[in-house]
């Protein structure tokens, strides 16, 4: 293949009998290795540079990668999901996007994750032996999806969430974890199905950001897509109303788990910002609802919203933003029975006047 200067996707996923690195032509830009029995890449990989999506997913000899994968500077995206004997944290270059260790054996993040400022997504589901997550992560402002679903050894979350900060006011982000308590900094929440507050004179103003939301979904027997939908219902002592809602959403296949799970997104609420009836408005109540991902609701026997929390956040109150964490929920519960395999929640803003 090496002489195949015109070539530039190679498949020979399945391939079970294939245990060596072959040569390719150095133009190759798609790789696909998954399923074969590859026990190690070869330093030359990194003469590969116009690489740019490799995927070794399911090759389960393969060892940790050589320091010459770095060299790859088009990589944009690195599948190792179901490696299950890389133990390391890949050395990449700095140009990634896309990061799938699922089912490695990797036990922590070495803090030069900084470095990765192109990081988008960053993928540890079902990491069993994972640990550490180093605090050094809230400085890649791009990271917008992190899956630590499944992650039975890890702890502690890193005090910073970078992404909830104000210079990403106009898009939307979310993560998923295991746990099971609110974690303290959201200022308003409750028991049941709807948190209410009261809002101030001057709520939505050119320094406000969005909203802040969290629940804590506890599952039993769960085999079903789902998504959460929060409505907001915003009213004053005038009898005026207005409902808007957005979705929190969790995994498009059907998944089995049995353990409760925490789902953090933050709406930057565009619709409110945008128009000058919402400044009318001093109460807002906020509803939790739990949907398959054709919008029918789910039975409480299989799933419930059972804590929720929410909170404004504006551009003067970076301060406390800063010292948004997820130390205080510390207490996890897992299901030795259940496999904890949750997609990251994707958080999508919808909208309907």
């Amino acid at each position: 293949m090496y002489l195949l200067k015109s070539l530039l996707i190679v498949d020979i996923s399945g391939c079970s009998s294939i245990s060596r690195f072959p040569d390719f032509s150095r133009n190759i830009r798609y790789l696909y290795l998954s399923g074969t029995a590859i026990e190690e890449l070869p330093s030359s990989i990194g003469g590969l540079r116009e690489l740019i999506y490799l995927d070794l997913v399911g090759c389960n000899r393969l060892k940790n990668l050589p320091n010459a994968v770095s060299k790859l500077g088009c990589l944009e995206k690195l599948d190792l999901s179901g490696c299950s004997s890389i133990t390391e944290f890949p050395k990449v270059s700095r140009n990634i996007r896309e990061l799938y260790l699922d089912g490695t054996a990797i036990i922590e993040i070495p803090s030069s994750i900084e470095c990765l400022c192109e990081l988008d997504e960053l993928h540890l589901r079902n990491c069993k032996q994972f640990e550490i997550l180093p605090g050094s992560i809230c400085k890649l402002k791009n990271l917008r999806r992190r899956n630590l679903s499944g992650c039975l050894q890890f702890r502690d979350f890193p005090e910073v969430l970078e992404p909830m900060l104000p210079d990403v006011p106009e898009g939307a982000c979310t993560f998923c974890l295991p746990g099971d308590v609110t974690p303290e900094w959201f200022s308003h929440q409750s028991w049941g199905s709807t948190v209410t507050f009261q809002l101030s004179s001057h709520w939505v103003n050119s320094e406000f950001l969005g909203f802040c939301l969290c629940a804590v979904i506890t599952f039993h027997s769960f085999g079903h897509s789902l998504q959460v939908k929060c409505t907001y219902h915003f009213s004053n002592e005038h009898g005026d109303s207005h409902d808007l809602y957005c979705y929190l959403h969790g995994w498009y296949d059907e998944k089995c788990i049995e353990s409760e799970h925490i789902f953090v997104g933050f709406d930057p609420c565009l619709v409110a910002k945008e128009n000058d009836m919402f400044r009318e408005y001093n109460e807002v109540s906020v509803k939790f609802q739990l949907e398959d991902m054709y919008g029918n609701l789910l039975p409480l026997h299989l799933c419930q919203v059972v804590e929720r929390g929410v909170r404004l956040l504006h551009t003067n109150d970076e301060d406390e933003i800063y010292e948004f964490d997820l130390t205080g929920c510390s207490s996890f519960s897992y299901s030795p029975d259940g496999d904890g395999d949750v997609l990251e929640a994707i958080f999508q803003a919808k909208r309907e006047g």
